[in-house]
This record gives C-alpha cells, structure tokens and sequence, in this order.
C-alpha cells in the first residue's frame, strides 16, 4: 500500500513550483496544487518550509526561464506557425517593448501568457534588473493568493475536525491507484480549461485596452 508520509514532499512540492514557471516544461505542470499546499501546510502548524520552497521554485524558474530566452532569442518565437499564435506572440513582443517590466508583473495574473512572457523578456532582451523585480514582486502577490487559500482550508480543516474523512479518501487513493490518476487527470484537466477560459475571458480585453490607448 501507497504510503504517502514515505514521499519526499518538500522536493516534489519545489520542482512542481519550479516546472510550473520554466519554459517550455510549464504548458504541462500546473503549480496551483504545490501552491495550494504549501498554505495548507502553514495552515496546519507545520512550518514555513514549503511556502519557502515553493517561492524559491517559482522564483528559480521564471530566471532560468529568462536565461533560456535569452540564449534561444527571437528566431524561437519567429518559428511558431499558426495565425493565432503568432498574433499572439507579436503582441507579447510589442507588450514588452512598450510596458517592459509592467507586463512582465501583469502577465503572472493573465494565465497562458505567464508561461510565455519570461522567456519571451529573456528573448527581446528586457533589461535583467527591471525584468527581475517585476517578476519577484509578481511572484510574491500571485503565489500568495493560493497560499491563503490553502492556509485557510487547514484552518477549516481543524476546526470541522475532518481529519478522519482525510483517512478514508487516503486509504481510497492508495488502494485505487488507477481511478486515483483519473480524477488527479480530470483535476488537471479542470485547471487546464480554467485558465484557458481566463485567457480569452481577461487576456482579450487586456489587449484591446493596450490597443485602444496606443491608437489614442
């Protein structure tokens, strides 16, 4: 039986953080659950450790992300095909030329566009210090939000006692290995169309805004 004490969860909570911020590996792992956790952790009396990874994880991948713009540069996001995507890419260059760090610290609350816009600064050669705050205080605000969400659910997890409800759906995934991976996959896969609905929703109209005041 899967014994979940037994898996090294610091680590595995510091690389989700880190994937969910390097490109191109973060259109593949969602760092929410990580995030989520670190609060809960805090939450439960536990300790501060794994907020601090997971802000040293996400703050490690955004630079390594800027690196790997910076040594790829331009021709990388030159090659995308597709009409949409190069729109897309061509208002993220011009985004960076014109706001710099501005939409840099933006990007990390307009979804799809956070997975891009760090390697993209890196690209169009961004300057590093004014990349580097930008992305730091983003990082800081944004992961924090999660963090309060998990720190609260420990709260109301002591305090409705649902401690032996934990045991029941522990014993349930350990014993369910394969049905476990399906609903982690319908998870993930929630949270995939999640932000994909924020794009369009917010993304589209951060645009138009940037267009329309440009045009002005």
């Amino acid at each position: 039986m899967l014994d979940f004490i037994e898996l090294p969860i610091p680590l595995i909570t510091f690389l989700v953080a880190f994937g969910d911020a390097l490109f191109p590996v973060n259109f593949f792992i969602p760092g929410e659950p990580a995030f989520l956790l670190a609060g809960f952790e805090l939450g439960s009396g536990r300790g501060w450790n794994l907020v601090f990874l997971v802000y040293l994880g996400a703050i490690l991948g955004d630079q390594t992300s800027y690196a790997i713009g910076r040594i790829l540069g331009p021709k990388t996001f030159n090659r995308i095909k597709g009409r949409k995507r190069r729109r897309f890419i061509a208002h993220g260059r011009l985004l960076i030329q014109q706001k710099g760090a501005k939409f840099i610290f933006a990007s990390r609350f307009l979804g799809p566009v956070s997975w891009v816009a760090q390697a993209m600064a890196g690209a169009y050669r961004l300057n590093y210090l004014r990349y580097t705050l930008a992305s730091v205080s983003s990082i800081l605000l944004a992961l924090a939000q999660f963090i309060a969400v998990g720190y609260l659910s420990a709260l109301g997890y002591e305090f409705f006692n649902l401690y032996e409800i934990w045991l029941i759906v522990q014993a349930f995934l350990a014993e369910n290995i394969l049905l476990s991976a399906l609903i982690i996959a319908v998870i993930i896969g929630f949270i995939w169309w999640l932000q994909d609905f924020i794009r369009r929703r917010f993304l589209n109209r951060f645009l138009a805004t940037f267009k329309n005041r440009r045009s002005n």
